[in-house]
Formats: C-alpha cells, sequence, structure tokens
C-alpha cells in the first residue's frame, strides 16, 4: 500500500513549486517554512525578509546555505568576519563578485579596444606603405615616358637636322653646279671668233695716246 502524504507535505510541495510568486510569509513561523525557504533563490528570500522583517532572526542558517552554494573567487571569500552575520557576508561578497567581474570586463574591453587600435595602425601603415608604393611605382613610370618622349624628341630632331643638312647640302651643291655654268670657258668658235673680232677692231682703230707714248 502507497504511503499517504500529508497535507501539510503536499502543501509545502506547492509552495516550492511556486516560490517565484512567494512574497511575505505573514504570521507562518519559520520552522514550518524553512524548507521552503531554503528553494528561494537570494533574490526572493530578500524580497520576504522585506515584506516580513520578523523573519531576519531565524534565517541566518538559510544565507549560511546560500554561502556554501555561492563561487568562490578570490581567498578572501573563505574569511567571515567572527560578528558578521551571513546574510551581511552573502552581499559583502556578492558586491565584490560584481567588482571582480566588472573589472575583468573592463579589462577584457580595454583589451580589446588596444587591438582593435593596433590592428587600425597596422592597417594605416599597409595602406601607407602600399600607397608609397604606388606612388613610386607612377613616378618610375612618368620618368620612363618622359625619357622615351625626350629621346623621341631628341631623335626627332636629330633627324631634321640631319634632314636640313642634306638639303642644304644639295642646295649649295646647285648653286655651285650654276655658277660653273654661268662661269665657265665659251667654246672653240665662239673664241676663235672673237679674237678675229678683237685683231679687226685693233687695226682699223687709231692708236690712243697711251699707246703712243708708250711707243716712244
Amino acid at each position: 500500500m502507497p504511503e499517504v502524504k500529508s497535507l501539510l507535505h503536499l502543501a509545502r510541495l506547492c509552495l516550492i513549486n511556486h516560490a517565484q510568486y512567494l512574497e511575505d510569509i505573514g504570521h507562518v513561523p519559520v520552522p514550518l517554512l524553512r524548507s521552503v525557504l531554503l528553494f528561494m533563490p537570494p533574490e526572493q528570500l530578500r524580497v520576504v525578509e522585506r515584506n516580513t522583517p520578523a523573519i531576519k532572526a531565524e534565517t541566518d542558517d538559510i544565507w549560511q546555505h546560500h554561502c556554501d552554494a555561492q563561487e568562490v573567487v578570490s581567498a578572501a571569500d573563505f574569511a567571515k568576519p567572527p560578528r558578521m552575520s551571513w546574510r551581511a557576508y552573502y552581499s559583502n561578497r556578492e558586491m565584490r563578485h560584481r567588482e571582480l567581474y566588472l573589472r575583468s570586463q573592463r579589462r577584457f574591453h580595454e583589451k580589446r579596444a588596444e587591438e582593435e587600435r593596433a590592428q587600425r595602425r597596422a592597417a594605416v601603415l599597409t595602406s601607407a606603405t602600399a600607397t608609397q608604393a604606388v606612388g613610386v611605382r607612377k613616378r618610375k613610370r612618368r620618368a620612363g615616358r618622359a625619357g622615351a618622349k625626350k629621346a623621341l624628341r631628341g631623335g626627332r630632331r636629330s633627324e631634321l637636322l640631319r634632314q636640313c643638312v642634306a638639303v642644304g647640302e644639295g642646295h649649295c651643291q646647285r648653286i655651285a653646279m650654276d655658277l660653273r655654268a654661268s662661269l665657265g670657258a665659251p667654246s672653240s668658235a665662239s673664241s676663235s671668233s672673237a679674237l678675229s673680232s678683237s685683231s679687226s677692231s685693233a687695226a682699223s682703230s687709231p692708236p690712243t695716246a697711251s699707246a703712243v707714248w708708250g711707243r716712244g
């Protein structure tokens, strides 16, 4: 025959299952609801103590149970002052844990921010180096193009000079040929006719005074 549970046990099970809705216990003795209070989280127990201040003197062992279940972070968590209640000790440890958590979070964010700054500096240096390399390549290309243009202009200039010299030489040769053609010796027939005409003119013409004086 199965065991028949008492009404008190069933009531406690009902309160444990709905402990999040329990905000005060009224005039119910604490030993009667100790098992229910042990299942409450610390935040819910604070609410019950705030609404029922008379139970604070009887819940110190419950706070000791929460302290034993609390995570130990530092060596200072092991030492409890003799005159401090377990409620205050739990609150101090909770505050210390929160400070340590915030400090660790701050260090984490500072380290992450420093890493991001280092990454940004590295990216800036990389982009500056790449920009400088691109600028050097551009200057080299411009210098190469300028040298090629200069060489091309120099080659064109020398070619023009050679052409001018060639044209000038040809022109000078044509002028010399024209001069030689205009100042060259006459032919034999023309020379004999010129001599006969000069002799006949000398015989027919009277002697001049210079000739007479020279002859005398």
